[in-house]
């Protein structure tokens, strides 16, 4: 049974974060700031009590995250 929760989507934002880091893909000063602006929009800033929203990532942008190349 998959989950749907909000804490499942940080969860699958931190894996994401963390294999870029891994890979050393987070060196380029493009993807660095796509990964801060992914981690801006994690954990309470993604609930709809927050009411300062953060700016989240377009699909482009995560695509150019999952599809970058290790530094």
């Amino acid at each position: 049974m998959p989950f749907f929760t909000k804490k499942y989507k940080d969860f699958l934002d931190f894996k994401l974060i963390c294999r870029l880091v891994y890979s050393g893909a987070h060196m380029n000063p493009d993807i660095k700031a796509l990964i801060l602006k992914l981690s801006r929009a994690m954990n309470d800033f993604r609930l709809s009590s927050n009411s300062n929203p953060a700016e989240l990532l377009t699909n482009d942008e995560r695509e150019t995250l999952i599809k970058a190349s290790p530094g």
